[in-house]
């Protein structure tokens, strides 16, 4: 159907004007090319508004108000409270890391590390989060997280041991006079099952637990009281086979490391003794190595000395063997709570707290005792 002159001024490019029910009316239009039907298809749009030979053009108010919504900004809402807290919790760690690994893979790690940490993300659901959260407006903003670039700066760190320990040593605080003082922990166990690690061997653990595992071995700062080194060890290699290394790696001295009562024996001493380690190790209370005569004295106390911890009394006393040192110390709190409980237990339980037992315990109750 042709179109009246009076109409034909408001027909443009990528419109259409129809005539429905005595009245003309204008269309968007777009063009489609179809594979199966070999040819370019019309499709008809949305309605733009219709022509009056009086009033010309007359928007569609829909239309209109489809505009208006398009020109206004779009809103993207970004989850912003973890990167906040992790920037916050890291702002002493970032520049240091940037400086060793440079900004593009430093950035990168950083968001994978915070995903993982907050919600134990795959690689492969890193960019899902990435795009939904603040730190991709900071963090390499408009650089996608791949899974296989992830995979390739975790490689990197990985492969590259004396980086992270050159980034470790960058957060030692400045050394000050007598020298800066560490702690090093008995190793951590995590189990393992993993079929692409080499470190995850079968080892053993306070849990008597045989299978695949790693060693975890942490080193703090006494004056940052956080840890300032990590090294992963196998599973099979003890604690006395990997300290020594720890401390040479990380290039630092003071070092004091520290185990609970089971580490304790002569050869894990003497060993450390060797090795010029400095340790605090707690002793069973039946170890016979321990001097309880100062203790058996009813006036024990005036040649003993003692400090006040959390608003309570501690004695303490030293003593010193052929190759070890010692001091004991004595909670009178303590002594009354273990003197009760256990004479309490006599007569509940007579089999495994016998009477005579008692006395050959008395004055070991409240103690503990370190070398």
């Amino acid at each position: 159907m042709s179109l009246p002159n009076w109409v034909l001024p408001f027909k443009e490019p990528h419109t259409e004007i129809k005539f429905l029910n005595g009245r003309y009316y204008k269309y968007s239009v777009s063009y489609q090319y179809v594979p199966d039907r070999k040819r370019t298809i019309k499709i008809t749009g949305n309605l733009l508004g219709k022509i009056t030979e009086k009033d010309g053009f007359i928007p569609s108010e829909k239309n209109t108000l489809r505009q208006s919504a398009a020109s206004v900004p779009k809103v993207d809402i970004k989850t912003y409270g973890v990167y906040a807290l992790f920037e916050d919790l890291l702002k002493d760690e970032i520049p240091s890391l940037r400086k060793v690994f440079g900004d593009e893979m430093a950035e990168q790690l950083l968001t994978f590390a915070m995903f993982r940490w907050a919600y134990q993300t795959p690689i492969k659901r890193a960019l899902s989060y990435q795009t939904h959260d603040y730190c991709n407006e900071v963090w390499s903003p408009g650089t996608p997280l791949s899974d296989k670039q992830i995979t390739s700066f975790l490689k990197f760190a990985g492969e590259n041991r004396e980086l992270v320990i050159q980034w470790m040593r960058a957060l030692l605080p400045p050394a000050k006079d007598g020298g800066e003082k560490f702690v090093m922990m008995d190793s951590t166990h995590v189990m393992s099952a993993s079929e692409n690690l080499s470190v995850n061997v079968g080892g053993y653990n306070p849990s008597f637990d045989f299978g695949r595992q790693i060693r975890l071995m942490y080193m703090f700062s006494t004056e940052l009281k956080k840890p300032v080194y990590y090294r992963l060890i196998n599973g099979n290699i003890t604690d006395m086979s990997s300290m020594s290394l720890c401390v040479k790696e990380m290039g630092v001295q003071n070092v004091v490391f520290i185990a609970d009562k089971g580490f304790y024996s002569e050869a894990n001493v003497e060993l450390l003794n060797a090795r010029g380690l400095q340790y605090l190790i707690p002793l069973r209370r039946n170890n016979p190595k321990i001097d309880y005569a100062p203790l058996s004295a009813a006036d024990f106390k005036k040649g003993i000395k003692y400090f006040v911890y959390q608003k309570r009394i501690i004695w303490y006393y030293q003593y010193t063997t052929d190759t070890e040192n010692f001091i004991t110390f004595l909670d009178e709190r303590l002594r009354v709570d273990e003197e009760q409980d256990y004479l309490q237990r006599i007569t509940t339980q007579p089999d495994s707290y016998p009477e005579e037992k008692y006395f050959e315990k008395l004055n070991a109750f409240g103690t503990l005792t370190l070398s």
